[in-house]
């Protein structure tokens, strides 16, 4: 399995609002920054977890043109009014946010992606898994093998469910 992802894309045309978010994220999270749709747009792979945007971006949601490696992502939008919120969707802050307020919500959005991600790993491993059983030609040792690897994603979907709430847990397995 790849590693969790764990960078936050600050997509930001404004320098000083990128500088202040990349500032507040930065000793905790891996940042990239973009200034442009397009430069969103390109800069989104698996490592991605959180795209922060503000007033000023695309209204366009930059996961739309993406691999679906990146349907994990979160968005977290920092706007001075709702009509200035993406029609995507995504999570919303006031622009004026305090930095901790700022970091508390990138890393609940981080469990939730991570929690999106293993669920996604555990359907796939059960899946296949069931697939290898009924398949005459699987060795003992590969289905072994399977089966070790879906325990430990079950694991650790159990210990990050543990950290999410109930309903975060719900709306991201809804959108399994």
């Amino acid at each position: 399995m790849a590693a969790p992802p764990d960078v936050v894309l600050v997509y930001a045309p404004d320098e000083t609002k990128r500088r202040s978010i990349t500032t507040a994220l930065r000793d905790r999270w891996s940042v990239r920054t973009a200034t442009t749709p397009e430069a969103a747009a390109s800069s989104l792979d698996e490592t991605i977890a959180v795209v922060v945007g503000t007033d000023g971006t695309s209204i366009e949601d930059p996961r739309t043109n993406s691999p679906s490696e990146c349907d994990h992502i979160q968005l977290l939008w920092l706007a001075s009014s709702e009509a200035e919120v993406p029609a995507s969707g995504g999570n919303v802050l006031a622009d004026d946010v305090s930095a901790d307020a700022l970091r508390q919500t990138v890393a609940r959005l981080h469990r939730r992606a991570r929690y999106d991600r293993l669920l996604t790993t555990c359907y796939e491993l059960s899946r296949a898994r069931s697939e290898a059983k009924a398949d005459e030609s699987a060795s003992a040792e590969d289905i072994a093998a399977g089966d070790r690897e879906l325990e430990s994603v079950q694991r650790d979907l159990d210990e990050l469910t543990a950290e999410l709430n109930d309903v975060e847990a719900f709306d991201v397995a809804l959108d399994e």
